[in-house]
């Protein structure tokens, strides 16, 4: 860590202390165990009240694990639109503090036929005021916006909430079981809106462009993953696959299926890569070449979305790597972006990759199927260091295929489809990867009522429109 890294932080903690201590006129808010901006913490005090609202839509006062209280949810607008940015607004009330930094899990559900969920879990007030800061007493105002799935269908759709631990995937006991609806599982019925009809498929394809989520499983030592390209392995088998990656403008894109896996252990992240080529090639053999002129994948990380002090990695078909470390966003730094470049890639990863290709390398006469990374990249590399389960992390992949028998331009796609706009970099319109911890896969069964629920009803599948996490396949 630099001189000024470190005394940027002493500046920054100082300041916390002093608005701990503003705090004195109102609520006491227990002091943050991760460092705040100054901003970030004067956006916390904001959100902690002296009273409940007068009016809140839907009225709950549900209690888990008696320590925590829903007193209700506003939603706006009112009668929700498919692919439309809605705006949740929960208000919780602290009634014992915990040691536990509980995740709340949300579950939008329509019943159909044919079912639909859309998940919507988070940490409050914008992963900024964990519930391990609550103190007793505290009311905790927490607004969470999120753009509804464009092939949500019509007609009731209800809320389902409850709080979950990342770190072991148990959830919190509904403790006033007989005075709110719940479904015996820890979640409790909220409230229920009416949505209207979706658009027809051609209206919504030019709106699938916005930041994706993706849920990794954390592994175990029972779990070994061979570096080798295949992705055959079976954790990768059990693994969740993203939607096809979509063009760098938004839409589709260039045809040809592309897409990742993700998981990750105590010491490393992994990350699968798979894409279809029909002639896969590729003659740069040098280390930190210029890769991303041919084919080849590529993985940027920004864990706390700053757009600083990021990794940006490249692999080719030959299994040639570009590695980098940017200080600060391309083109904000010192110097030239090409002088920008050459210093971020200077530095040098510790990460394993290897490459399967199902075909030929570098041969134009046949048919090539498709080409494969597997890559695993030690926490140590990463800005930040290891995750913990429940937290969030800013990244996006990429793939270029080039053509070179027609003369036709480079094809690009990228996983979070919004990110482009003429430069990769853009790391406010990355997606985000969240580390779930080790658990079994998610049930997405809607529940009707705890008694009546049909085994056979289960939600859509179908992630294509990047609101939804990934589901394993």
């Amino acid at each position: 860590m630099s001189g000024t890294a470190a005394e940027q932080r002493v500046v920054v903690a100082s300041l916390l202390v002093v608005g701990a201590l503003a705090l004195a006129g109102c609520q006491e808010v227990k002091e943050p165990t991760t460092t705040l901006t100054q901003a970030q913490w004067e956006e916390v005090k904001q959100q902690i009240l002296e009273a409940p609202p007068e009016k809140v839509r839907f009225s709950s006062g549900a209690q888990f694990g008696g320590a925590i209280e829903l007193i209700g949810l506003d939603v706006q607008p009112e009668k929700p639109k498919p692919g439309q940015e809605i705006t949740l607004t929960w208000y919780w009330r602290c009634l014992e503090e915990t040691p536990v930094n509980w995740q709340i899990f949300v579950h939008f559900d329509n019943n159909g036929p044919p079912p639909m969920r859309q998940g919507m879990d988070h940490h409050p007030v914008r992963d900024l005021y964990q519930t391990t800061r609550w103190k007793k007493g505290q009311i905790i105002k927490d607004v969470q916006k999120v753009r509804v799935r464009n092939d949500y269908p019509g007609g009731a759709a209800e809320f389902w909430v409850g709080l979950w631990n990342p770190a072991n995937g148990k959830r919190m006991e509904v403790s006033n079981q007989d005075k709110v609806k719940h479904d015996g599982q820890g979640r409790v019925l909220v409230g229920k809106v009416q949505m209207d009809a979706p658009p027809s498929k051609k209206a919504t394809a030019s709106k699938k462009s916005r930041p994706k989520v993706y849920m990794a499983r954390q592994i175990g030592a029972d779990s070994p993953i061979t570096i080798d390209g295949k992705l055959d392995d079976a954790a990768w088998k059990k693994a969740a696959r993203t939607g096809r990656f979509g063009g760098t403008g938004g839409g589709a894109g260039p045809p040809g299926n592309n897409w990742a896996k993700l998981l990750y252990d105590e010491q490393n992240l992994y990350i699968g890569l798979y894409g279809d080529d029909d002639d896969v090639w590729g003659d740069l053999t040098e280390r930190d070449s210029d890769t991303w002129t041919q084919e080849v994948f590529e993985i940027f990380i920004d864990p706390d979305g700053d757009q600083k002090d990021y990794i940006e990695l490249q692999i080719t078909p030959r299994n040639t790597v570009f590695d980098a470390r940017f200080p600060v966003k391309l083109g904000k730094g010192s110097g030239s972006r090409e002088e920008q470049i050459n210093a971020a890639r200077a530095w040098n990863s510790s990460m394993e990759t290897a490459v399967d290709i199902d075909g030929t390398l570098n041969n134009p006469d046949d048919k090539d199927i498709s080409w494969s990374v597997e890559a695993k990249i030690p926490f140590s590399d990463i800005p930040g260091g290891a995750p913990k389960p429940g937290s969030s992390w800013k990244i996006n992949l990429y793939r270029f295929d080039a053509p070179r028998k027609d003369g036709k331009p480079q094809r690009q796609v990228a996983w979070s489809w919004t990110p482009a706009y003429g430069f990769f970099h853009n790391i406010e319109h990355f997606g985000t990867l969240r580390f779930m911890g080790q658990r079994g896969p998610v049930e997405v069964k809607p529940v009707t009522t705890p008694s009546k629920a049909d085994p056979g009803d289960k939600p859509d599948p179908t992630d294509e429109s990047g609101v939804e996490p990934d589901r394993p396949e």
